[in-house]
């Protein structure tokens, strides 16, 4: 099953294992690596758009050319851009989909509430990327930092075992087995 996953999936994977072997980065360069992990790993299992492509292009096209022309230049190529990506799912939809694909009570475990924890680790991520202002509030602090960057490569390493084959009763195990796992707790605000 290894040798079989497609080329978003090792891209994933790369850059997962990379981030661990790299502890003198800063704890902000390896929770946004695990973030990029997820999207990757969340993107290479297929459905990944809120609805058809074609369908899409055409009403991006009917929106784009509704784009005043007091928007122009720099401003105007980057509306066009995020609207050219905005059929990809999010991240806080890519965080749901991989909760939803292991069992519910390991998802619990991992994430808790997993809605707060999608929400939590979207707006950090947006923080981090952004550095704005007003989103800092909706991010984890500095302390969170660390359990919310474990708790998504362990999302992502359930996710990946239970695509290799691993029977759902035995992810309880890698949890208990876990020692930064057993030590932390992520408190979602």
């Amino acid at each position: 099953r290894w040798y079989s996953l497609p080329d978003q999936a090792r891209l994933a994977i790369n850059i997962f294992f990379n981030s661990l072997f790299l502890p003198s980065t800063s704890l902000e360069f390896q929770f946004l690596a695990a973030v990029q992990s997820i999207e990757s790993y969340d993107r290479s299992l297929g459905e990944s758009l809120y609805m058809d492509q074609t369908e899409y292009d055409s009403l991006i096209a009917a929106v784009n050319r509704r784009i005043p022309n007091e928007i122009a230049g720099d401003h105007r190529e980057s509306i066009k851009n995020r609207l050219r990506y905005g059929n990809d799912y999010s991240l806080r939809r890519r965080l749901k989909n991989l909760l939803t694909r292991i069992p519910p009570d390991v998802a619990t475990r991992v994430a808790g509430d997993t809605t707060q924890f999608a929400n939590r680790i979207t707006n950090t991520r947006n923080f981090l990327t952004h550095y704005d202002a007003a989103s800092k509030a909706a991010a984890a602090t500095s302390k969170e930092l660390f359990i919310a960057t474990e708790k998504l490569r362990l999302l992502l390493a359930i996710n990946l075992l239970h695509d290799l084959g691993v029977i759902d009763q035995r992810l309880h195990k890698v949890l208990d087995k876990n020692k930064i796992f057993t030590q932390m707790a992520f408190v979602p605000r």
